[in-house]
């Protein structure tokens, strides 16, 4: 039984990193859409910014997704989809982190004074919600598995 423990243990950073791969479109979902899109929350937890009344007025009478961009409402980052095509999920040895390499994105970091860093990655929720919530129970699993 020691022996099988031991071995499932060597395998914990590996099994994670096949996690992080399984559930990456998700957590990627969680940045670009939860906190972004919906919400228009930075890094920290704070809103971003809202539209103003000068956006809300060029932006009259566009459809689709991300608009009509309403004065006061907060920033949704959607434009053309390009910046939420662009989100990526390194895996290093012992976390992860998100990245986005679109220009839109440095644009509007540039123009708004928002670093990138406080638009892409996890809220510290976030992170709670993606550590605890989703992977340690397929962790556990896998765990179960490698010791039964």
């Amino acid at each position: 039984m020691v022996k099988r423990l031991q071995s499932a243990e060597s395998k914990i950073e590996s099994d994670v990193k096949v996690i992080l791969k399984m559930l990456e479109s998700e957590i990627l979902d969680i940045n670009r859409n939860e906190q972004l899109f919906e919400k228009g929350l930075g890094t920290d937890g704070r809103l971003l910014g809202v539209y103003s009344k000068a956006t809300q007025e060029m932006t009259e009478g566009i459809q689709g997704t991300g608009f009509p961009k309403r004065a006061g409402s907060p920033y949704n980052f959607y434009d053309t989809g390009e910046m939420f095509k662009s989100f990526d999920l390194r895996v290093g040895k012992d976390s992860f982190s998100i990245f986005n390499t679109s220009r839109s994105l440095k644009e509007f970091s540039r123009t708004k004074g928002i670093s990138e860093d406080r638009i892409i990655g996890l809220t510290a929720a976030n992170e709670i919600k993606v550590n605890f919530q989703m992977i340690a129970p397929i962790l556990r699993e896998f765990f179960i598995r490698n010791i039964g």
